[in-house]
């Protein structure tokens, strides 16, 4: 919509049926804002809008070109027929998803439920906890462990922000988060200090001695070691909610597509985190939201923002610069072994017509790869020559 608003025409693709994504499933934020309403308002407005064309159910098939010269083929649910693209820019904002536990029963016990799948019922029945006596929300689950070393970011502020929502609801009702630290930074602490005084119970356990959920015919018990008085405890809950890890969208087979890097843990990956945080590691595109790593609604949005803002002022400057420092390809030499395909982190390097190698400056960030891996030496490496190189170390 703000690429729009700038006057330029806007692709937007997405894979599912609808908009709206993740966003689709929250109720409110921790500050209290209405997100369904704030939500549909947003979609109205982007499909409404002459400049943006949606399609939904989209697939990516072909994507070529460089900066400002992009031909992407798609096909949509709707129309099976292929249709080609042309755009300068790409941002991607491909989302995420919401971890599915193992384990606490869930899937088994329909007492057991994640932070969102209690937002959702929460606001399909607004007496839903009216005959809880106690709550326990389990911190961390699927995050900060070997499969997923990272901190998932939002699981602590959600747990805070449906505590207080409980005991808006239900002021007599126990609330007992089990957590490893919590982290409700920046003015976040404000909403924990809320809690506290409250008496929502904030209960530390260690790693290696988590919390257990255990079932005696049809209650639910929770068995847990107190560190303070340094023994085990038993109680008895009502419901067992799991602050379920962020994880990235499915997007392994688009990213090899545009030729994009991504971590462990599938969010592509930025050119540099203070200096260009919404540029990913090829010109042109840009990342934002939970395809760029865990973050809070507001986060996304202002970072949407930053993306269009990038993308906007890239599109609108007429004279482009490219780095002096490219790989280049002598063709004559050129036996087309792969070397420089395989080994280029950037996947730039490709087999022409001709059956030669070839780079396209516009693409190639320098790194070098390329020329030290050829064994026919057909690549070289501008302002840093073969000749060069040994007059330098000549006059030495």
């Amino acid at each position: 919509l703000n690429l729009a608003q700038q006057g330029f025409g806007v692709y937007l693709l997405e894979k599912d049926k609808v908009l709206g994504g993740v966003a689709d499933r929250l109720h409110r934020t921790i500050e209290g804002v209405d997100v369904k309403a704030y939500l549909d308002k947003l979609i109205a407005e982007v499909t409404s809008h002459e400049g943006i064309e949606v399609l939904t159910e989209a697939r990516i098939l072909r994507h070529l070109g460089s900066k400002g010269s992009f031909r992407t083929t798609v096909v949509t649910g709707s129309s099976p027929a292929e249709r080609i693209l042309q755009h300068g820019a790409v941002i991607l904002a491909t989302g995420g998803g919401e971890h599915r536990p193992r384990g606490f029963f869930y899937g088994e016990d329909r007492r057991v439920m994640t932070q969102l799948e209690l937002g959702e019922r929460l606001r399909a029945d607004p007496h839903l906890a009216s005959s809880w006596e106690r709550v326990a929300m389990i911190q961390c689950v699927g995050s900060r462990n070997p499969e997923n070393p990272t901190c998932s970011r939002i699981c602590c502020q959600s747990a805070v922000k449906h505590a207080l929502e409980l005991k808006n609801r239900a002021p007599q009702l126990d609330v007992v988060i089990f957590h490893r630290d919590v982290r409700t930074y920046g003015l976040l602490e404000d909403y924990y200090t809320q809690a506290r005084d409250r008496k929502v119970l904030f209960e530390r356990f260690d790693p290696d001695r988590a919390p257990e959920l255990v079932r005696e015919g049809e209650k639910l018990k929770i068995k847990f070691w107190d560190a303070i008085l340094g023994r085990t405890i038993q109680w008895p809950v009502d419901a067992v909610i799991l602050s379920a890890a962020v994880e990235a969208a499915d997007t392994g087979e688009l990213a090899r597509r545009l030729g994009l890097s991504q971590d462990a843990q599938g969010f592509f990956r930025e050119f540099h985190p203070k200096l260009r945080p919404v540029d990913a590691l090829m010109e042109g595109y840009y990342i934002c939201g939970l395809a760029h790593s865990p973050r809070l609604l507001k986060e996304a949005v202002t970072q949407g923002l930053a993306a269009a803002g990038r993308a906007g002022a890239f599109l609108a400057d007429i004279s482009q610069k490219i780095s002096p420092l490219v790989a280049h390809v002598e063709q004559g030499r050129c036996v087309a072994c792969l070397a420089c395909v395989r080994s280029c982190p950037y996947h730039i390097p490709r087999i022409n017509e001709a059956g030669r190698s070839e780079i396209n400056d516009s693409l190639c960030l320098g790194c070098g790869v390329c020329a030290t891996v050829c064994p026919a030496q057909a690549i070289g490496f501008s302002h840093y020559e073969d000749e060069q190189l040994r007059a330098e170390i000549s006059a030495l």
